[in-house]
């Protein structure tokens, strides 16, 4: 149930009278003739009260944003060894594992590039290459062949 300002400041004068949260719920039923707050409720805003001076519901907080200086530490780091992983460059840094990523990811764009070995085409290859497709052709123009291939996607790696 929502309590509006007027009877959160009833509740909040009579605990500091009383300093009795049953004492509070019976004055509350007699005054305004309805449920009164919880137990929790009443000490919680007699507590925020006293700290903040009002019942102002307090500024959301955020995660702080990562500094310039460690987005240049984490750039300078990786441009000296590249290979260098997120972990052992956290671990240098001083800085989280998942804020080291995240610079990386957001705010430098890096992503990470496995190297892959492929061979060299020769010129004898190319025969190979054009005989193998004249026979593909061929056996795809034959009834039946085409049910028993099977293409397959692989996910892209990032």
């Amino acid at each position: 149930m929502a309590f509006s300002k007027q009877d959160k400041a009833f509740c909040i004068l009579q605990f500091a009278k009383t300093e009795s949260w049953i004492c509070v719920q019976r004055a509350f039923r007699r005054k305004f003739k309805k449920e009164a707050p919880e137990r929790k409720s009443i000490i919680r805003w007699h507590a925020k009260f006293v700290k903040d001076g009002c019942l102002c519901p307090s500024k959301q907080t955020r995660r702080p944003s990562t500094s310039e200086d460690a987005v240049e530490q984490v750039r300078t780091a990786f441009q000296r060894s590249p290979r260098k992983s997120v972990r052992r460059a956290s671990r240098e840094l001083q800085l989280a594992p998942a804020t080291v990523w995240r610079v990386l990811r957001k705010r430098l764009q890096m992503v990470r590039y496995k190297l892959k070995l492929v061979q060299k085409l020769k010129d004898t290859d190319k025969p190979l290459r054009r005989d193998f497709c004249i026979a593909m052709q061929e056996k795809l123009e034959d009834n039946g062949f085409d049910d028993w291939l099977v293409f397959a996607m692989r996910r892209p790696s990032i």
